[in-house]
């Protein structure tokens, strides 16, 4: 028995049931990964159950006509199929099958393609005497390519938040006291105090260094030098960007109930402070500004003025 003959029996074993389950796992591993063996598998399938649909119907037929007429002579017992209609079964089966394979076609291999080989042009061997112009070529001359041209992209718009941050670098300036160095109306004596040193360091521009001088000033170190360093803290903080800090600060002063001019500074700075987070503090922002602008007696009241119509533009 060779291996064809071999392995059509072990799928006919396999179809009809006849394998253990170990062999059958075995056997529908082979099957997955083999695309070959997978289609045998499925032709002798289908010739097998076509074999036996025919097999039923020529039987079902047989039946019929004996019941009618009665066994003719000549013919097998117990019903069995005639030759000559098994062969035609067989016949109908192998024209089915070739039909069922060529119509599916076996698998062909990819073709491989082909590799190009780049000619090398080599330049020609005769000196140019310089007179004669060189040949044009005779193929079709590929254009030189042209640099595609970027077009101009718009600047983009800025976000509100970027253009409320624009409008407080805009508007603020420091306070007279802390353009000074020293307390308010004071110069320092000898070294300079950490107090001094904060101050310095917020004309200086260096806000970082300024919020950890000033942090460091406590209450107990005379009430006047803790709101001097409580009120630079919240111009630091404002400058650094750390706006809500600077806000709470700002708003602390007032509840204090200072003299007029250092409660109109602090609403002046609160709502610089408010700014850049507009769309959640809209409602205080405007009752600041409208305060001011209503108030002509109030110190920031021309700044105030002129911020509210930037406002303006700016929600339009």
């Amino acid at each position: 028995m060779d291996n064809k003959e071999e392995l059509f029996d072990k799928i006919e074993d396999y179809l009809r049931g006849k394998l253990t389950e170990e062999e059958s796992r075995a056997f529908e591993q082979q099957i997955a990964a083999d695309s070959g063996l997978a289609e045998q598998v499925e032709l002798q399938r289908f010739e097998q159950l076509s074999l036996e649909f025919l097999l039923e119907e020529e039987l079902k037929q047989k039946m019929e006509a004996w019941k009618k007429e009665g066994p003719p002579s000549g013919t097998p017992p117990k019903g069995g199929p005639s030759r000559s209609g098994l062969w035609l079964g067989l016949l109908t089966v192998a024209i089915v099958a070739s039909f069922f394979f060529f119509r599916k076609g076996p698998v062909q291999p990819a073709e491989e393609t082909p590799r190009i080989e780049e000619q090398q042009v080599f330049p020609s061997s005769a000196p140019s005497t310089g007179s004669e112009k060189p040949a044009a070529p005779s193929g079709p001359v590929a254009e030189k390519a042209k640099p595609e041209s970027i077009p101009k992209q718009r600047p983009a718009k800025p976000e509100p938040e970027n253009q409320f941050l624009a409008v407080v670098d805009a508007f603020y300036t420091p306070p007279a006291n802390f353009t000074e160095t020293g307390l308010r109306g004071q110069s320092g004596q000898g070294g300079q105090s950490v107090l001094e040193q904060g101050i310095q360091a917020f004309t200086t521009g260096d806000y970082k260094k300024a919020i950890r001088l000033l942090h460091t000033i406590r209450p107990g170190e005379g009430e006047e030098a803790y709101e001097t360093a409580q009120e630079c803290l919240a111009h630091a903080f404002l400058k650094d960007k750390q706006f809500n800090k600077a806000a709470s600060i700002f708003q602390s002063i007032l509840e204090k109930g200072y003299l007029a001019s250092i409660n109109d500074q602090a609403e002046w700075y609160l709502v610089l402070s408010l700014l850049p987070d507009y769309a959640a503090r809209r409602q205080r922002i405007n009752q600041l500004v409208d305060k001011m602008t209503g108030d002509p007696y109030h110190s920031y009241h021309e700044k105030a003025v002129e911020l509210k119509a930037r406002l303006d533009v700016l929600r339009d």
